[in-house]
């Protein structure tokens, strides 16, 4: 399916939480970019008026609040196509039914003609680079590492690296442990610039570790920054991890804010890991949702709830957390 459509730039104004989630999910899935995902009329004329792409979507329902089909009589002027999903009824939003209506508007002449114009022969498949960052704090990224390695390797072939030149908390972790993925460790004294070798393996797992200040790693010409650097931009998709305190929600509100100094079309996915589902803890998550929701490069966003006791590797996890998981690794890919 992701080779018979071309990959646009589309802009999501879904009301159901969960349809736009699963619409953002499917359309990753086949690698396209969303570039805003609006909660609102007046957030989806902004993003339309200042989106910067020659080629856009909106994918839409009329529910969503303040939307006004007055809007869609702009659609030759500012040069986008809008879809609507409202003729799908709401138990049969379902992956072929979204997919079929898309098809409808997106005609196979666009395919062939992006083809013919960009790539006369089909390029050689990129290896998938997911790297997993985060907060200071341990917020659970060799947790989450291990995790979507479990995973995957389910239906992949795939690398699991430790690139945390501070902690190396992976390579402890799983030092001794017999694994069905391949495990691969950078070493701080050879001083790498670049990810190693992993052979003919369908994806690698990165954990980066903690990123120092974006601002600064921009202007660091040490050689832990050109390593930065490099895994960044072979990245297919970034993950960053953070925890429910409201130090970790600011860490994760500088990122976003300072992301475009290193790269601005890489997708990126935030999950916050925690434990408990106390009052404390849910007042900081609905924060987390509200600073990402509407946030045009948090692409993402997910909870996570998982056992303080979680034993890793190999692990043990209560049926909800690897739901969770799956979904994840579903969005990622």
């Amino acid at each position: 399916m992701a080779n018979e459509i071309p990959r646009l730039e589309v802009i999501t104004a879904i009301e159901d939480r969960d349809l736009e989630d699963y619409v953002a999910q499917l359309l990753f899935s086949q690698g396209w970019s969303i570039i805003y995902r609006t909660l609102d009329a007046s957030s989806l004329r902004e993003a339309i008026a200042s989106r910067n792409g020659d080629r856009t979507i909106l994918i839409y329902t009329s529910a969503m609040r303040g939307f006004s089909s007055d809007l869609l009589l702009l659609q030759e002027q500012l040069n986008f196509t809008a879809i609507s999903l409202d003729s799908i009824p709401r138990g049969e939003r379902n992956s072929h039914n979204i997919m079929s209506i898309i098809r409808g508007y997106v005609r196979a002449p666009l395919v062939q003609q992006e083809r013919s114009e960009h790539s006369p022969r089909k390029a050689p498949q990129r290896q998938s680079v997911i790297t997993i960052t985060g907060t200071t704090g341990a917020p659970g990224r060799t947790l989450l590492s291990i995790a979507l390695a479990e995973e995957f390797s389910l239906t992949r072939t795939l690398s699991l690296i430790d690139a945390d030149m501070r902690s190396r908390t992976l390579t402890r972790t799983l030092r001794g442990v017999t694994t069905p993925y391949e495990i691969a460790s950078l070493d701080p004294a050879k001083r790498p610039a670049t990810l190693p070798e992993v052979g003919r393996q369908d994806l690698s797992l990165v954990d980066l570790g903690t990123l120092p200040p974006l601002a600064d790693l921009v202007n660091d010409r040490r050689w832990q920054a050109v390593l930065t650097h490099g895994i960044l931009q072979s990245t297919s998709h970034l993950v960053f991890v953070c925890k429910p305190t409201l130090a970790s929600l600011e860490e994760v509100r500088e990122f976003v804010h300072d992301f475009p100094l290193l790269l601005q079309s890489i997708p990126i996915t935030f999950i916050c890991i925690t434990h408990n589902s106390q009052r404390g803890t849910r007042e900081v998550l609905d924060k987390f949702d509200a600073l990402l929701r509407s946030n045009r490069r948090a692409v993402l966003h997910h909870r996570l709830l998982v056992d303080s006791g979680l034993a890793i590797p190999l692990l043990s996890t209560p049926t909800r957390s690897k739901k969770e998981i799956a979904k994840i690794a579903l969005s990622l890919i």
